[in-house]
């Protein structure tokens, strides 16, 4: 059933998601164009930094949509006329919401792809302001491509990254993926807690984010000075800190994140299954 639903909730995204893509990249394309037409030397200049800004926010924009399509298309079907349907369906309430969750996620994982070629395709070419000083750094001037030049940072990193230092990155990075999760989970939450006030329920889900959101500031920070605190106990620096028990402090952020998803996720799937309110 869950295969069904998800196939099914994957389906429901095609049509908005794909105009969010087509659109973002029609507009970073002709970012590239702009930036690739033979203008004096300083205008060249100011175009090319102007179009990069454009298109670093022409990304964000684009991860921002696909999250609020993601969180609209869940409330639509949970809580407003639609959740009649989706509640009525011959599954758990908890393999409905892992439906939802992990269609969310696909597009997430779509949506970097998506960044992440355009960004290949953008900033690829010799016209960029920057070429002739990567060529001068790498080769003295001589002629390059993207291949020599990722050649040469790889070689170069290879000579100076520690394997430590590989696996931590790798432990961070899945950690921040985990806890993108955790924030989709908490958004949930605060709808199934906001349909419990009737006609308020939007109203009561923003605050109720909002409220959560303030809480962890305010962990954060106290988490934050503590770990300054202990830094200095031992007479070192936060830096110094940090990369001598960075993997610890991964593997403990890991931890945290998939506790924090399944507190989540339990805590959603109570609100459903026993306090839905579609009135």
């Amino acid at each position: 059933m869950l295969g069904k639903l998800l196939k099914y909730e994957f389906k429901s995204y095609g049509f908005s998601m794909g105009i969010i893509f087509l659109a973002s990249s029609l507009v970073a394309l002709f970012m590239k164009i702009l930036s690739m037409l033979p203008y004096k030397e300083n205008v060249s200049d100011g175009i090319q930094m102007l179009m990069v800004v454009g298109f670093v926010m022409v990304m964000f924009v684009t991860s921002i949509a696909v999250t609020v399509m993601t969180i609209v298309r869940f409330y639509s079907t949970t809580v407003s006329d639609q959740g009649y349907l989706t509640w009525t369906l011959p599954a758990k309430t908890s393999t409905l919401l892992w439906s939802k969750l992990l269609g969310a996620i696909l597009w997430k994982l779509i949506c970097l792809c998506v960044i992440a070629v355009m960004c290949v395709i953008f900033f690829t070419g010799s016209y960029w302001l920057w070429h002739e000083e990567m060529s001068g750094a790498f080769f003295g001037g001589n002629g390059i491509s993207l291949g020599m030049v990722l050649n040469e940072v790889f070689k170069d990193a290879s000579d100076h990254i520690t394997s430590e230092q590989i696996t931590g990155f790798l432990v961070y990075y899945f950690s921040t993926f985990i806890w993108s999760i955790s924030g989709i989970l908490l958004i949930y939450m605060c709808i199934g807690v906001g349909q419990l006030f009737g006609k308020y329920r939007v109203v009561a889900s923003i605050g109720c984010y909002f409220i959560i959101m303030i809480v962890v500031q305010i962990v954060s920070t106290i988490g934050v000075a503590i770990m300054s605190g202990i830094s200095y106990s031992f007479n070192q620096s936060p830096d110094t800190f940090d990369l001598k028990y960075g993997l610890a402090r991964g593997i403990g952020s890991v931890v945290l994140a998939v506790l924090s998803c399944t507190v989540l996720f339990l805590i959603t799937n109570n609100l459903f299954k026993k306090h839905l309110n579609l009135d």
